[in-house]
């Protein structure tokens, strides 16, 4: 039975057709009606609550006002797509007015926004169809650049980017709706710029077939607003073989890796850039990878906007933690324990003669967080792996959750050890897999296709394989980790010119798949005892192993653990590793300095 299917939208991409693929997808299902909000042209909102009752769901694209308005509106199935660029302002009140609608993230960092409020939630990141080289190649560099707003603007690009590095640029001036009248003035080019015999210049084009004609001359591509809902100007750009130019914002830095398939800069720093085949070469690997995922999530998003929303969660719950604190701990004891029944052991031990990945988890006298990390493993779609379980002889209920469910585990192991990189050596030591990975008890993996977004078209020499992340942190806000290039990251820390943006976008373990013959090479270092897995992905570029970054989440760890508990050993670590590798001791030793005196500040 088809359903009938409301679209509530901006009217604004009647003329883009920026909603079309999400409208064509929902037609494969529905008979979709389309109502388009024209608030933005001063016209006033259309009474929406009447007619929605008509249809079996409701899809709200983009647009906080009629998505409030309806929140409450009792319709069982009601659906919201915000975009990054329209909501990164909105504070909490909003998201928490969403408990009974069901989200569609095309952001990851939107994602966290939703897991922070516990909210029903389903991640999917769109790419588009095809992926080519740039006509002409990539010897020269040929720069095309669409002014959409007052900022960034053509000094901003001219700041940043040198214009005797392009043999030619193309200046294309087609501003959002609404930005002609702004008190911002929009800079452009002078009259003498515009002369050079290397300048063109475009407005806006009707046929999206000129646009793609004229983006085929070009091989680089400057990123026309700072934040994107999607991205499809740069992505369609990436299709055709432009390499993207942009800042650090969602959603392009949730596509491109700096150094790897794109370019991400700051306003304030010049940039010189490198040869571009490689860097192009990379961009249509990760283009390819990305439909493949894409497609693949399209089969869970059916099934997600059709699952009516779960029930809210218990009801007074801060009220109940204020006055009652005993009580409210003795509910957490029954909650843990509830927790550990409802692991759902649906998956089978590994059938074949080696699995591509070993998972390891390692654990002593956590079972509420074992039972939460063996939900996850479960549930990952992904077949080519086994499970291992290195138990540090827990004193608590841990062997019981293992037992109950040790016909879902390949090994497990249970005796003394030296502390969790120990026990985490065990495990490499009892491999089977290719690929080890540790996710130890408390931490989750991402999503349900993690492994198998991560391991798709990876490269057969990989070696050190990683990819972002996301962080609770102990005030249960959840955080995107966006892990940058680790070669980029290991030459700077040999160079010492640390920065918080080079801190925040290390590794970590749990989103780290190495080869089980580099773990054993090279080891978990015991002179570190809390930072070990930093120094295994250090001492990995140093032995010049071949390193790969999916570019995708793969797992989520929160707050709590051996690095939160012992941050001041933690930090210590950190110091001695980064004087182990770089070739610039003083450099190191005042940004860790400046980094101590900061927390210090903070606690």
């Amino acid at each position: 039975m088809r359903l009938k299917i409301l679209f509530i939208g901006h009217s604004y991409h009647e003329i883009t057709k920026s909603s079309e693929f999400f409208i064509d997808y929902l037609r494969t299902f529905g008979d979709v009606s389309t109502e388009n909000d024209e608030t933005w042209k001063l016209k006033k909102a259309a009474d929406c609550r009447l007619m929605i009752q008509s249809f079996d769901m409701v899809v709200v694209w983009q647009l906080p006002g009629p998505i409030t308005d309806l929140a409450d509106s009792g319709h069982p199935n009601l659906v919201y797509v915000p975009m990054y660029d329209a909501v990164h302002k909105i504070g909490g009140p909003f998201w928490r007015n969403l408990k009974k609608v069901k989200i569609v993230c095309f952001s990851a960092t939107l994602r966290a926004t939703c897991l922070t409020h516990g909210l029903p939630s389903y991640f999917i990141q769109y790419y588009p169809e095809t992926s080519k080289e740039a006509d002409g190649g990539y010897v020269t560099n040929r720069l095309f650049f669409w002014q959409r707003r007052p900022f960034p603007n053509w000094q901003t690009l001219t700041s940043i980017l040198p214009v005797s590095q392009f043999e030619t640029i193309h200046h294309h001036t087609a501003m959002d709706p609404g930005i002609l009248n702004s008190p911002e003035p929009a800079i452009t080019p002078t009259p003498s710029e515009i002369k050079q015999k290397n300048f063109g210049q475009s407005t806006w084009f009707e046929k999206k077939s000129d646009l793609v004609a004229t983006l085929n001359r070009f091989n680089l591509f400057f990123l026309p607003r700072e934040r994107e809902g999607i991205g499809f100007s740069f992505l369609d750009a990436m299709a055709n073989g432009m390499v993207p130019i942009g800042f650090n914002f969602p959603t392009y830095n949730e596509y491109v890796v700096d150094g790897i398939n794109g370019f991400i800069v700051d306003k304030n720093q010049r940039m010189d850039l490198p040869q571009l085949a490689s860097i192009a070469s990379n961009m249509r690997h990760y283009l390819q990878k990305g439909r493949i995922n894409y497609q693949r999530s399209l089969e869970g998003l059916k099934s997600f906007l059709l699952t009516p929303v779960p029930p809210p969660k218990l009801q007074g719950f801060a009220l109940l933690r204020k006055l009652a604190p005993k009580m409210h701990r003795y509910w957490l004891r029954r909650k843990n324990a509830r927790d550990i029944q409802k692991v759902h052991a649906t998956r089978k031990p590994f059938q074949g003669k080696s699995p591509l990945i070993t998972v390891v988890t390692v654990v002593r006298n956590n079972a509420p967080g074992l039972a939460k990390t063996f939900q996850s493993v479960f549930s990952q779609t992904f077949d080519k792996f086994e499970y291992i379980v290195i138990d540090g002889n827990s004193t608590d209920s841990t062997l019981e959750i293992i037992k109950l469910y040790e016909t879902s585990i390949d090994s497990h192991l249970s005796e003394s050890d030296e502390g969790p990189y120990d026990a985490m050596m065990k495990g490499a030591r009892l491999a089977n897999g290719r690929y080890v990975i540790y996710m130890n008890a408390g931490d989750e993996f991402a999503e349900i296709t993690s492994l198998e977004d991560a391991m798709e078209s990876c490269p057969e020499d990989a070696e050190f394989i990683y990819g972002h992340y996301y962080y609770v942190e102990s005030n249960r806000i959840v955080k995107q980790k966006l892990v940058r290039n680790l070669d980029i990251t290991y030459q700077t820390l040999k160079e010492g010119d640390l920065t918080p943006l080079w801190h925040s976008g290390r590794p970590c373990h749990q989103s780290s798949i190495v080869t089980k013959d580099l773990i054993l090479k090279i080891g978990f270092d015991p002179t570190f005892t809390i930072a070990a897995d930093h120094a295994l992905a250090y001492d990995t570029c140093a032995h010049g192993a071949k390193t790969y970054h999916t570019n995708t989440a793969i797992s989520k760890y929160y707050s709590g653990g051996l690095s939160s508990k012992m941050h001041a050993q933690c930090v210590k670590d950190w110091i001695k590793i980064a004087l182990k590798h770089t070739i610039n001791k003083d450099k190191v030793i005042t940004f860790y300095s400046k980094k101590t005196q900061s927390s210090h500040r903070r606690v």
